[in-house]
């Protein structure tokens, strides 16, 4: 028996870690008629049978078991030897799997991503964007950008620019209906629902002396992304909670105004991701060299708004 070929084991652990065929063949990016006949070939050449397989479950054998172990950390190693010699090499190349936020990218990335990709021109960048968190081991991205307070102690987080949420308005809104001059004041006021907020009726806001206060909002617009609200609010129908990062230009042309500036909330944090490995590839490290670059502590464009 000759020794097992590489992709048929990245093939075979690929569909053990997603769970099915389909699923496997999607982050392969196969079909999955190719997908199974490549886990019958791995089983034909090693003489055993390693899936359990019926319409609806998919098992490993015991014979399964085993070799999915070696399977993993033949995978692993040929990977950390193929980032190797990229690195030595001086080379940026493959795929780059980036998992992001919608709001950011239509905002802000999306402006500095055609330098990153002239930068590295043998690269291939390939983009999920969603405003979810995503499984982001389980589907095999490379690297992502997340906003939060917290990151999964799972993964490797390099901190950036801090962000914040600004209350603003255009200032022909002003014009029409006055401008608040209270947080409970809000509460009369036409505002922009963003539906992607965990609580999407209420704005949780803290005030200069540090309480915090729930303010039930409502008004004409409710939308799941920040490239519908905008418009909205740029032609004077509402007014919006926004993070800095996608109002900090208009706020600095003067097409929008912040109001109650003294009104806070909590700030989250930019951060660029990437799953713990002990060695890292160039082209992973490429992109967070870049995102410090662009987006560092105080470097980020929405500093000072």
């Amino acid at each position: 028996m000759g020794l097992p070929d590489l992709n048929l084991l990245r093939v075979f652990a690929e569909v053990v870690e997603a769970g099915s065929f389909t699923k496997a063949a999607d982050r392969l990016h196969m079909s999955k008629g190719a997908v199974s006949r490549q886990v019958t070939a791995l089983e034909e050449s090693l003489g055993a049978r390693l899936l359990n397989r019926t319409t609806r479950t998919l098992s490993l054998t015991r014979e399964g078991a085993a070799v999915l172990d070696h399977a993993k950390r033949a995978v692993e190693s040929a990977c950390y030897a193929a980032a190797a010699a990229s690195e030595l090499s001086g080379n940026v190349t493959g795929t780059l799997r980036l998992a992001a936020p919608i709001s950011f990218v239509d905002a802000e990335f999306g402006r500095v991503l055609p330098e990153f990709m002239e930068r590295y021109p043998d690269l291939t960048v390939e983009m999920d964007l969603s405003e979810h968190m995503v499984d982001f081991v389980g589907e095999g991205y490379d690297a992502g950008i997340r906003i939060s307070s917290m990151v999964d102690s799972s993964l490797i987080a390099r901190q950036l620019a801090p962000v914040n949420r600004i209350l603003c308005a255009a200032p022909t809104y002003i014009e029409r209906y006055g401008a608040p001059e209270s947080l409970e004041d809000l509460t009369q006021h036409r505002c922009v629902v963003n539906s992607q907020l965990r609580d999407r009726g209420h704005w949780a806001m803290r005030r200069k002396d540090g309480q915090t206060v729930s303010i039930p909002v409502s008004g004409p617009f409710i939308a799941n992304t920040s490239v519908a609200i905008q418009p909205v609010v740029l032609a004077g129908l509402a007014l919006q909670l926004a993070p800095d990062f996608i109002v900090y230009r208009y706020l600095r042309e003067g097409r929008l105004v912040q109001i109650l500036p003294d009104a806070l909330e909590d700030i989250v944090t930019l951060h660029v991701i990437y799953a713990d490995r002990r060695y890292l590839p160039s082209k992973v490290r490429a992109f967070v060299d870049f995102m410090v670059e662009k987006y560092g502590e105080s470097r980020a464009p929405w500093l000072g708004v």
